[in-house]
């Protein structure tokens, strides 16, 4: 349980293996409070400052905070270093070999009517390669594909996210299987 009590965003950083790569994380999750939460993958310290961590990043929020958040892909990287894509719940995003982002709409993705507000949601993020899926009640809902070499993320931790302040979420049931 996780409750905002700082002007900042907190993390809860699983650090054990720190080039965590290929990866299947399941978990449960409710926010108890409005508010925005998630699941920093592939994450590692952020070296501009632009914020803690750069990361491919899960984004969670109370039912009508909006697609661009609740299931969504965000895209954290460090000041300067690279573009980042909206990748929107519904949306199959390709970053291509040249850094531009192509669109496309996942039929049957996941739709705000079956999450569950303030009650237990099951998510699943998988990571193989360069392709990415996330998964809320067991419907897709956003992915993508980096195919940008040499600015991939290709191995970090994992960190919980805690986004604002006196909002409340809990997670239960994590389990992670490395893909290695």
């Amino acid at each position: 349980r996780g409750e905002g009590k700082e002007n900042r965003q907190v993390y809860l950083i699983y650090s054990g293996d720190e080039s965590l790569s290929d990866f299947e994380l399941k978990f449960s999750y409710r926010l108890l409070t409005k508010g925005n939460t998630g699941v920093e993958t592939r994450a590692r310290l952020d070296k501009t400052g632009k914020r803690d961590f750069e990361g491919y990043h899960a984004d969670l929020g109370h039912v009508g905070i909006g697609d661009q958040i609740l299931g969504a892909w965000d895209f954290h990287f460090g000041k300067g270093t690279r573009k980042e894509f909206p990748c929107p719940r519904g949306a199959s995003l390709t970053i291509d070999e040249n850094g531009k982002g192509h669109h496309a709409k996942i039929e049957n993705a996941v739709a705000v009517a079956e999450i569950k507000e303030g009650g237990w949601n099951s998510c699943q993020i998988v990571a193989k390669g360069n392709h990415f899926q996330f998964f809320i009640n067991g419907k897709l809902s956003s992915e993508f594909t980096d195919k940008l070499k040499g600015q991939q993320l290709k191995e970090g931790f994992i960190g919980l996210q805690l986004h604002d302040r006196g909002m409340i979420v809990e997670f239960k049931d994590l389990f992670l299987k490395n893909g290695q």
